[in-house]
């Protein structure tokens, strides 16, 4: 019986891809590149922890990457 992912410690880049709307190949780039990104190697899975990803993706937002500098306010506005 497989668990369901709102109860699992750990994900699967699979599952974190469906859960935040990031896709798979673009987590497991993350997983591989960013040292920040919280993941690790379980034998040959790539595993995530739930509350680690939870905590990349609220610093990810709060730092506002991704929006242009103006919107982030490192320059004057548009």
């Amino acid at each position: 019986m497989e668990i369901p992912i709102p109860e699992k410690l750990a994900l699967t880049p699979e599952e974190a891809a469906s859960l935040t709307h990031i896709g798979e190949d673009n987590i497991r780039r993350l997983c591989r590149s960013n040292e920040s990104f919280p993941a690790f190697m379980n034998g040959r899975n790539i595993l995530i922890p739930r509350k680690g990803l939870e905590d990349w993706l609220n610093d990810q937002a709060s730092l506002k990457l991704g929006f242009p500098e103006w919107v982030r306010g490192k320059r004057g506005r548009r």
